[in-house]
């Protein structure tokens, strides 16, 4: 059924122009007393949308995204607020810990100075990881040439969450280097210093050191 609008100009009302639906739908409300709850609601869908992209959950990317401007400000509390909850009680790490622990590894020569590169490894839908190489990492021959990974996994009744632990672990690949002997022997040390006793690994188990 279409609604048709009457030509007022003419005397004998000739039929103007189809009007659709949608239009006369619209028009009918903008035309009644349901003006004032149709302008709240659409002031409440609105004040919705601002609040959810404020203070809703952080996308993968936004989780990346202040991850790394966390590890470039010397921000331990933010990285730890990305992490999940259940990660930080299992593995009693704190902010505290977090400092300690970078300031041996990443931050032992100072904040990284930006990002020079930045690459999407493929994965299960359940993870995101992306590889980070710092601006200089790659220029100056005494560093190692390989990136650094920063892990997230989606879990049930939490959303995504950055991988703290496995991102730590990285770190000391980053100072030393992938496949070097130290970089498995000093995470670990460093870890049992803090009381760290393991790690929320990349399959999302978490992975206990032998005592």
């Amino acid at each position: 059924m279409r609604i048709y609008q009457l030509d007022s100009k003419s005397e004998n009302h000739t039929v103007k122009k189809p009007v659709s639906k949608f239009r006369g739908f619209w028009e009918g409300i903008w035309a009644s007393r349901r003006r004032p709850f149709v302008y709240g609601v659409a002031i409440i869908l609105i004040i919705g949308f601002i609040a959810y992209q404020f203070f809703g959950p952080l996308s993968p990317k936004g989780i990346r995204d202040d991850a790394i401007t966390a590890l470039e400000t010397g921000n331990a509390t933010e990285l730890c607020n990305l992490a999940s909850p259940t990660e930080l009680k299992r593995l009693n790490i704190t902010p505290a810990k977090v400092k300690t622990y970078l300031d041996q590894t990443l931050w032992s020569e100072g904040f990284p100075k930006g990002v020079a590169k930045l690459k999407f490894m493929q994965n299960p839908s359940y993870k995101m990881v992306w590889e980070i190489h710092w601006v200089g990492d790659q220029s100056d021959p005494d560093k190692p040439h390989w990136g650094m990974w920063i892990e997230e996994i989606n879990l049930p009744g939490e959303g995504w969450k950055l991988q703290l632990s496995d991102m730590m672990r990285d770190t000391c690949a980053w100072k030393l280097g992938y496949g070097n002997d130290q970089q498995g022997k000093l995470w670990r040390d460093i870890c049992k210093e803090l009381d760290i006793p393991g790690i929320f690994e990349q399959t999302g188990k978490y992975d206990y050191f032998k005592r």
